[in-house]
């Protein structure tokens, strides 16, 4: 109740007062008197129960109106991560599907390890993708062509050195056996130091810087007949061989 109310409340109590007193002939015995004491009183007090009543309920609807707002707050939190969950699972899908798109054309195309890094990406990025049994299996095949693959390659790497080390074994051989040609022995001896010809041949007959002779037969020629050689350096090391 607003505060004009509460007056017109007041002063039509006082009024009532007045009237009970004119009904009474204008008596001013003791219990007229204490009887309106008590009317005004009761009234008073009802007017002050309601007033505090109605503040509690203004103080009720300004709680409830705050607990609205929190809520309807909540609400639209809740509801924006809702929406950031779904775009995220429409993003990981696509993604999902792109990557699965990628693994299959690199398989496709038999590209091994290649494969092999794709499956595994796909398996670690989408573990809850409905592919993930089949991007499995293309893994583990994979993985064993991949170690396959490994073997084969270092088969071939071992035989190779092999035959490398061979062709090197057979050609020193020629060449202390004096069995190569004057072109031969300058692709073997070409780019080597003059310590290692040292080595190789001993020491020559004569020398400079720039040639070495020897005199001794460590060449043939077309006609099969052994020569002495010409070993010529540059920069201490061996451009080239000619017969002597």
């Amino acid at each position: 109740m607003n505060h004009s109310l509460s007056s017109f409340c007041i002063a039509w109590a006082a009024c009532l007062a007045a009237i009970a007193l004119a009904g009474c002939g204008g008596a001013s015995s003791t219990n007229d008197h204490a009887k309106l004491a008590e009317t005004q009183a009761a009234i008073m007090n009802y007017l002050k129960m309601r007033e505090e009543l109605q503040g509690y309920e203004r103080e009720a609807n300004r709680s409830w109106d705050a607990e609205l707002a929190a809520a309807a707050k909540e609400a639209e939190a809740i509801q924006s991560k809702l929406q950031d969950a779904a775009a995220r699972k429409e993003s990981m899908a696509n993604g999902a599907a792109m990557a699965w798109e990628d693994m299959i054309k690199i398989k496709e195309e038999g590209k091994v390890d290649a494969t092999l890094r794709a499956a595994q990406s796909f398996l670690r990025d989408y573990p809850k993708s409905p592919n993930v049994d089949q991007a499995r299996r293309i893994q583990e095949e994979a993985a064993q062509s991949s170690a396959q693959l490994a073997e084969q390659k270092r088969k071939q790497q071992a035989a190779e050195a092999a035959r490398l080390e061979a062709e090197r074994k057979a050609l020193l051989a020629r060449f202390k056996g004096r069995q190569m040609t004057a072109i031969e022995m300058k692709k073997y001896l070409l780019g080597k130091s003059q310590a290692e010809v040292l080595q190789l041949m001993g020491e020559p007959t004569t020398k400079t810087f720039e040639l070495w002779v020897f005199n001794d037969a460590w060449a043939v020629d077309e006609a099969r007949n052994r020569r002495g050689v010409n070993v010529f350096f540059s920069g201490g090391r061996v451009v080239g061989v000619g017969l002597k």
